[in-house]
């Protein structure tokens, strides 16, 4: 058995460019997929986690093994990206090192905090999806059931996981401190929360004080929702549409942002807006240039799934709906076209990239389609900058 492992880890690449190399399920199965094509003698496992991409390659030949370059180039490729511009962030392991750094991964020996639990659980569900298809046989199910069991060694005979921590759990921590030690600004005599509050504040599923508690007690950051923006605060949140839980005949969405002092970028608080979707409604028909077009807002994801649209009566429907349900030439395809019409993961000139949305017209049975993105483009380059809505 020869191995290999290839990849971009937070040790030697910046985040930004890790972002860009990551994967989804849907990708990863999709590009295990095409990875077996085009090495046929090959079995992979592809562990894409936010601070890591690696790829495992394991084969009956040292022969049958591909470069470095080859296996690294598949990845930057199936983004989009070019090798020699990421080559000098990469990690690239052979033999018996691939092994202990694939067990060191999935004992949280290598991770950013030390011990944190989540690892094994994410190289255990890369292994599963590999399983699914067609790239994994002896070799890789021999490494990876091994590096399971070693991972539980280390966490069962030493007391690495005695604190089960991770990144987020960490910095929530920090910010909830910071946060309940404040002074209330309009009651200066007392903070925002008491000690009791702040203990509250859960760890990876385990208390401050090493109990369990019932989720009725979590203090806000405890909840996904403002933990994300707590931990993103450059990203707007939303979610939905989705049917109101009070009244079927209503579709709601939700739009959150963290907030943050401007000048001393301490954290102040999450914010969560609950809206019905006929405001949108109003505006997108007062916004119809003609009797017969049709204004819709599209989610700006792989999917493009559909926010609200002049073209769908949400008082008869109890799904959401997809492009192609329209009907008024909103593609899958035309969607892709104009989603990938600029990539926002690299450097974009402000005129260039709205001159590109002012010109892009397409003709879709009959229907010229234009798009806008949302929020609008910014004046100057901002490189956090992406539509959250076209």
């Amino acid at each position: 058995m020869h191995l290999a492992m290839v990849g971009w880890s937070y040790q030697q690449t910046p985040v930004e460019i890790r972002e860009r190399l990551a994967f989804s399920n849907e990708q990863a199965f999709e590009a295990l997929q095409e990875f077996t094509k085009r090495f046929p003698n090959l079995e992979s496992v592809l562990l894409s986690t936010c601070n890591r991409v690696e790829l495992y390659c394991a084969a009956s030949g040292a022969s049958t093994l591909p470069e470095t370059a080859e296996i690294g180039g598949f990845i930057t490729d199936f983004h989009g990206l070019s090798y020699s511009e990421l080559q000098a962030h990469v990690t690239s392991l052979s033999g018996s090192d691939s092994i202990r750094h694939l067990f060191t991964v999935a004992a949280s020996l290598d991770s950013m905090v030390i011990g944190e639990a989540q690892i094994l659980s994410q190289v255990k569900a890369a292994y599963e999806l590999a399983c699914q298809g067609t790239s994994v046989a002896k070799h890789m199910h021999s490494v990876f059931q091994r590096a399971a069991l070693v991972a539980k060694r280390v966490a069962t005979e030493t007391e690495i996981h005695q604190k089960r921590v991770s990144v987020p759990s960490v910095a929530v921590s920090e910010i909830a401190t910071d946060f309940f030690e404040r002074f209330d600004p309009v009651d200066p005599s007392r903070t925002f929360a008491t000690l009791e509050d702040f203990e509250r504040c859960e760890l990876g599923g385990i208390h401050t004080n090493g109990n369990e508690i019932s989720s009725r007690l979590y203090n806000p950051l405890d909840r996904a929702w403002c933990r994300d923006q707590a931990l993103n605060p450059s990203k707007v949140h939303h979610e939905g549409p989705f049917v109101s839980a009070w009244s079927t005949s209503e579709w709601v969405m939700t739009i959150g942002k963290a907030v943050f002092d401007k000048i001393t970028n301490d954290f102040i608080g999450c914010i969560a807006v609950g809206f019905v979707l006929d405001s949108i409604d109003n505006v997108l028909h007062a916004s119809k240039t003609t009797e017969h077009s049709e204004v819709s807002v599209i989610r700006f994801n792989e999917n493009g799934d559909v926010v609200a649209s002049t073209a769908w009566n949400r008082s008869e429907s109890t799904e959401t709906k997809s492009i192609n349900d329209l009907n008024v030439g909103l593609t899958q395809e035309s969607y892709q076209t104009f989603r990938k019409l600029v990539n926002y993961r690299m450097p974009w000139d402000p005129d260039e990239t709205i001159k590109k949305y002012e010109k892009h017209l397409l003709n879709v049975d009959g229907y010229l389609v234009a798009a806008y993105p949302m929020p609008p483009v910014p004046e100057t380059y901002d490189p956090i900058y992406a539509p959250e809505f076209l």
